[in-house]
């Protein structure tokens, strides 16, 4: 009788062990790295932006990391809400120090001071961003 409750007891600690430390990431084809190919002006028409300026959006849980050349000392980090076609930044933090910043800190990463942007195309390799003054174009790294 003991070793079956030792056997009861050893089964509940690997269960609860295994589903208190899973968080489940349901960001669909969002979740993951994006390398912007494309950054293009809506007033002109003018490149803003390509893949050789390397910035990044990698997105996990609901944060969403923005940083150069994949820097993983210095960049910014917020977090997001995805409704339908639309995405939503919501407060953004500047690494090393944890300084909450403002929307106009992220504009050089294409995010416009709204923080909204609607999702024009999203899939598994591409996604495509819109706002009232660009377009900006990412592939999956």
């Amino acid at each position: 009788m003991k070793t079956l409750h030792l056997y009861i007891l050893c089964a509940l600690s690997v269960a609860l062990a295994l589903t208190s430390c899973d968080k489940q990431d349901d960001n669909g084809d969002l979740g993951g790295m994006w390398q912007l190919t494309e950054w293009k002006s809506l007033s002109d028409g003018s490149i803003v932006a390509d893949k050789n300026d390397a910035l990044f959006y990698s997105v996990q849980l609901d944060l969403m990391k923005f940083s150069l050349n994949n820097d993983i000392s210095t960049y910014h980090l917020a977090r997001f809400s995805h409704r339908n076609d639309s995405l939503y930044i919501g407060d953004a933090y500047a690494r090393p120090y944890d300084t909450k910043v403002g929307y106009e800190e992220l504009q050089k990463y294409g995010v416009p001071l709204s923080g909204a942007f609607a999702i024009d195309h999203l899939s598994q390799k591409n996604l495509i961003l819109r706002t009232d003054e660009a377009i900006l174009r990412f592939r999956k790294y």
